[in-house]
């Protein structure tokens, strides 16, 4: 079983992602097309024989990349549930897969607009 979970965080400045290197983080800053402004962009990939692992090993990257790595300003409170319900709502998709190939996205909309995390799973 293989999971890559992939990322691009535009953050309006409202906030960050901390120790974003063991997150994955592959790029900050980036400019796409030069309308497109990602603060982060990252990945990383689980992939195991053994299908508990490889679940377990992703939705544990989630939870901690929520809470290790996400940091909210205490102005913008409403996005900690945000990202909350991102990350429980990946964690269900992992939890229900059956078989062949799955793709899943979520976003943060409004100011927030280009920030995503996909799953992507495959036996």
């Amino acid at each position: 079983m293989q999971i890559n979970i992939s990322y691009t965080l535009y953050t309006d400045g409202d906030y960050s992602l901390r120790n974003a290197e063991e997150l994955g983080c592959t790029n900050r800053n980036v400019v796409v097309d030069d309308d497109d402004y990602y603060d982060y962009v990252g990945s990383m990939e689980f992939k195991h024989e053994e299908e508990w692992r490889c679940k377990s090993e992703a939705k544990d990257f989630l939870w901690r990349f929520l809470c290790d790595g996400i940091h909210i300003s205490y102005t913008h409170p409403w996005l900690l549930k945000d990202f909350y319900d991102i990350m429980e709502s990946l964690e269900n998709v992992i939890n229900e897969y059956q078989e062949g190939i799955s793709v899943a996205k979520r976003y943060i909309t409004g100011n927030y607009e280009g920030t995503e995390i996909k799953i992507e799973i495959s036996k």
